[in-house]
Parts: structure tokens; sequence; C-alpha cells
């Protein structure tokens, strides 16, 4: 279903990503790791079927930067500042740590890791507008070979890095601006874009037995697999594996979201488009309240409360919820209004 030029089944799976996001950053990691093996390239893959590449580097270059790095500026600009009126986080920000930070995209100094996926995004995007014009150039099975072989290297990019280090000083033997980390991003960025004229063919033939298939594979490899973390080059305990477990996760998604769409249940797909439309914000902030909500809960009560940590669970699920369901949708909210304003 389109609604106002959006397609509805898109912005329900934006939905489904941004609430899985929130759960793997609330709930302990030995229960949402599943969740990491395909949250993240989710959103990659969603990007790739909206990028369009037929445009001079220049004027996609410009059009990026104001479009991703603007939003990541101000919002780094915002975090800094909440930090800054917080003695406990304010305690924690120097140049060097912030040239650190800038440096590995983490911004873990300003309270908001989660800001790595912007500038992820923005490179992943670049190095596929690249290939895209070597594939213009390329006979086809040459390149799809070729990109295939590139597509596993760089599952193997920790190793190597850290070979280089011995010889070359890398700064946590990681390439600066999460560049390597999208050059795993940028196969999911591929996919989206290269089958998008055939996912709504596979949507359509997918039913519910299909989608319990999908989801029971998903989570039995996942399990198999163990740990996972595109951000950090952590691939589990067979990197071969990592693509495929990623792409059933995203598959899984995409066929409930196709579903709750087609269901006639108007009000699951509001609310979950709701939250996909403003995704991109919701995430843009959820990182930093999830650990005010950690900061406030350990300064009353005089616990000791870490994020990913195995926290009391009542708090787990607290910070869940009020993150997800009650500031989430204020942000959100807000933004609209915002825009409507012309502000």
């Amino acid at each position: 279903m389109v609604i106002d030029n959006r397609i509805e089944w898109i912005d329900i799976a934006k939905g489904i990503g941004m609430i899985l996001v929130i759960a793997g950053h609330t709930i302990a990691l030995e229960y949402s790791a599943p969740i990491y093996t395909f949250h993240m390239p989710l959103f990659f893959f969603l990007s790739g079927l909206f990028i369009k590449t037929d445009v001079p580097f220049g004027s996609f270059f410009v059009k990026k930067t104001k479009s991703i790095l603007s939003i990541w500026l101000i919002v780094f600009v915002v975090s800094l500042s909440v930090c800054l009126c917080i003695p406990e986080w304010r305690g924690q920000i120097s140049m060097k740590t912030l040239i650190k930070d800038l440096y590995s995209s983490n911004t873990n100094v300003v309270q908001n890791s989660s800001l790595w996926f912007l500038v992820c995004l923005f490179f992943a995007e670049i190095v596929f507008w690249l290939v895209e014009q070597f594939k213009k150039s390329s006979h086809p099975y040459v390149f799809y070979a070729l990109f295939l072989l590139l597509s596993i290297f760089v599952l193997w990019q920790v190793p190597i890095l850290d070979r280089i280090s011995h010889v070359i000083p890398i700064i946590g033997n990681r390439l600066p601006f999460k560049i390597d980390t999208a050059l795993c991003a940028v196969v999911f960025i591929a996919v989206g874009s290269w089958g998008k004229p055939y996912i709504n063919r596979l949507l359509d033939k997918c039913n519910v037995l299909c989608l319990i298939a999908l989801f029971a594979l998903w989570l039995a490899l996942a399990l198999f697999n163990g740990w996972t973390n595109l951000n950090a080059l952590v691939f589990g305990r067979y990197k071969m594996l990592f693509y495929p477990i990623a792409f059933l996760g995203i598959a899984w998604t995409l066929g409930l979201s196709k579903l709750i769409s087609d269901s006639g249940y108007k009000g699951v797909s509001r609310f979950l488009s709701f939250y996909g439309r403003n995704s991109l914000i919701i995430f843009a902030f959820q990182s930093i309240f999830i650990r005010l909500y950690i900061l406030i809960i350990n300064n009353i009560m005089g616990l000791k409360m870490a994020l990913y940590a195995n926290n009391p669970i009542e708090h787990q699920v607290a910070s869940f919820i009020i993150v997800g369901f009650v500031v989430s949708p204020i942000i959100a909210y807000t933004n609209s209004r915002r825009r409507k304003a012309g502000i």
C-alpha cells in the first residue's frame, strides 16, 4: 500500500527495525544477541531500495552530505551540549577523547554511540556509487564474481588491519570514520538496490508458514554462530555465515512487514509506520536517552547499572518501554510538527 507517496510495508519494516535497535540497547546482550545479526544490515538494505547513483559524483556527494552528515552534526552538537550540563559526563570530555571518538565514529564520549550508523551510511553509499560506476563498465559475470569475492574478503579485515598496524600505526586497529564497516555494509545496500525489481514479487508469495520457517532458520543459525556485531566487525564463529544469517533476518522482517501492511489491522500498521517514518530521528537520540535512564536510576537508587549489561530485569524492561514507547514517540511527534511548521 502507498500512503502519501510512501510504501507502507517499508515504513513498517523500519519501525520493526527501530524497536529491535532499542531492545538491543536495553535488554542484556545475553538475551538480545540474535538481534545484532541483522538489525543494522536491515537499515542498510532498506537504504539500497531508494539510492540513486545515476548522477555525477559531485551532486551525489553534496546530496549525501546534506541529508546524512548534516543530521549527524546537529545530533552530535545536541548530545555534546547535554553532556556538558551533566557533571558525570562532562568530566569524560576532553580534546583527546573527542578526537579519538570522531576518528572511530563511536562517539561514546558524548554518550551517543549510535551516531556511528550515520557516518557509516554516508561512506557506504559513497562506496556504492563507485561500485555502480565500475559495474557499468564491466562484464556482468566478471563484475558479480569480483563483487562476491570482495564481499567475502572484507569479513577478514580485522586480522588484516591487525597485521598492518604492526607496520603503520592505526588507532584501535580500525580504519577511520567506520570505512571498514562501510565496506561490509555496502553489500546490503547493493543487494537492496539490485534486488528491488524482484522484492515485491517475492513478498507477495510469502505466507505465514514461510515466515515461520524463515524465522526459525534465522534464529537457529544466529544462536549457532554466536555473537555478531557489524559495527565492531565481529561476524560470529563462522564468518561465512554472517551474510546468510543477516539476509534471513532481513527476509522475515520484510515478509512480516508486508503481511502486516496487507492484513487490514490499521492500528498496528499506523503504529509501526509512525516509527518507520521517524526512524532516523528516533535512532539518533535513543542511545543518549537510554544512558540518561541508567544515570538517573543509578543516582537515585545507588545502583551500578551499565549499558548492555545484565542489569536488574525490571530496569531492562523499564528502559525499553520508557525510551521505546514514551520518549521516542514524543521525539518523533515533535520532529513531525517541526517539519510541518517548516522550522
